[in-house]
């Protein structure tokens, strides 16, 4: 009984592992895909600048 609670313990630490493994790798996704996101929003807020600039001269 005791060897099957340490195996269960060694596997729910692996998981355990896994998980947070993933959970790093979505977050730094996230961030890159927020980043680029930004800087998407960033330049069409200038062409929108430009647009509405040229329309008034």
């Amino acid at each position: 009984l005791i060897e099957c609670n340490d195996e269960l313990m060694r596997t729910l630490d692996e998981q355990r592992c896994i998980h947070e493994a993933e959970i790093e790798r979505l977050s730094r996704s996230n961030q890159i895909q927020c980043a680029n996101l930004d800087s998407k929003l960033a330049e069409a807020e200038k062409v929108l600048e430009e647009l509405i600039r040229d329309k008034n001269t």
